[in-house]
């Protein structure tokens, strides 16, 4: 009788455990999104992150991958809050997961600690992978007003080993 009860048991178990093994997409880029909103605010002013702007460099699949798990997350805001109101730059951290699951900011490999400099205004990300991130950005063409440009192009960005992003051409 105990070991019926001790298989039933591992039985219901096993779906329990295996799905806490498997981290859902849509609750990791919501957690991802929480760390990188909460640095952004804490030192910039007008900080905006936008979730389509998380960029999975080392999508965290597993348990056993969580802390090779990388997110790069391209956010604007004024870093500092020098600039006044109403301004702001592209910056970028980067988000790690650690021990029980928590998210962080790798403050050494995130604004304003490293290079990121976008040669136009940001659009969206395009694509990806471990260490480059390509871009559409924004320029002003002849009869564009100052608020509002129009020209798209794309700029494909590479990380090097010490967390700086520049410019691949």
């Amino acid at each position: 009788m105990k070991m019926r009860s001790l298989m039933l048991f591992g039985l219901l178990s096993f779906p329990l455990l295996a799905h806490a093994q498997q981290p859902a997409a849509a609750e990791v880029r919501q957690k991802v999104a929480r760390a990188a909103t909460a640095y952004a605010s804490a030192i910039a002013c007008d900080a905006q992150v936008n979730p389509q702007n998380i960029v999975p460099l080392v999508p965290y699949t597993h348990m056993d991958n969580r802390f090779e798990a990388l997110y790069a997350v391209i956010w604007q805001g004024d870093i500092g809050c020098g600039e006044g109101p109403g301004t702001g730059n592209d910056n970028i951290l980067t988000v790690k997961i650690g021990m029980g699951d928590t998210y962080m900011v790798d403050v050494q490999e995130s604004s304003p600690m490293v290079t990121f400099y976008l040669p136009a205004r940001f659009s969206r990300v395009l694509r990806h992978s471990r260490d480059s991130i390509t871009v559409e950005t924004l320029e002003h063409g002849p009869r564009d007003a100052n608020c509002c440009p129009t020209v798209k192009k794309q700029v494909r960005m590479r990380r090097d080993g010490r967390g700086h992003w520049s410019e691949v051409k």
